[in-house]
């Protein structure tokens, strides 16, 4: 059901009676049969279980989590010759740059990484790994939108502004 092109999960329909009257804005994707979100009992019940399943899933690492696969995967990837406190803001930053995903992924793409059968010879950047991590942390991020809009409790992302700034907002925001 949360794939499903039938349902109206933009909220571009404009519904009178349970059928399709008009649409907000034009777009391909429009037509005649589409259906407004689901909100029976059995549907709002099964959306919010599957929210706790989805929630627990997409919970991020903790820096030790990340820290001991990223360790893990290092002891089969060659690395360049660093002196300890190198390899500790090396740690770092891949623990900042890794810390809103789930461990589950970040280990799953420290395997992929792992088995790939060339080019994994030296320790991958921390944006190979995401790139890794991409498709699942998408689906994830879209099912939870989807399971969000049938609860009522999905809220838009707010949307970036272009505005004119000053000189010295421009500066204070590089500072």
């Amino acid at each position: 059901m949360l794939n499903n092109k039938d349902i109206d999960w933009e909220g571009n329909c404009i519904f009178e009676d349970g059928n399709v009257v008009g649409f907000k804005v034009d777009k391909a994707s429009n037509h005649r049969y589409m259906q407004p979100i689901p909100k029976n009992e059995y549907i709002v019940n099964s959306a919010k279980e599957a929210k706790k399943t989805l929630d627990a899933v997409m919970q991020p690492a903790t820096f030790d989590q990340i820290g001991i696969e990223i360790k893990k995967l290092s002891l089969h990837c060659g690395k360049a010759n660093k002196n300890a406190e190198e390899t500790k803001y090396m740690f770092m930053d891949y623990c900042k740059d890794l810390e809103g995903y789930p461990i589950k992924l970040i280990a799953e793409a420290c395997e992929k990484y792992r088995k790939l059968s060339e080019g994994n010879e030296f320790m991958p950047n921390s944006g190979k790994l995401i790139a890794l991590m991409a498709e699942k942390w998408h689906k994830m991020k879209f099912l939870k939108t989807r399971i969000d809009k049938i609860l009522g409790t999905y809220v838009e992302p707010a949307k970036k502004q272009n505005r004119v700034l000053s000189f010295d907002e421009a500066l204070a925001q590089l500072a």
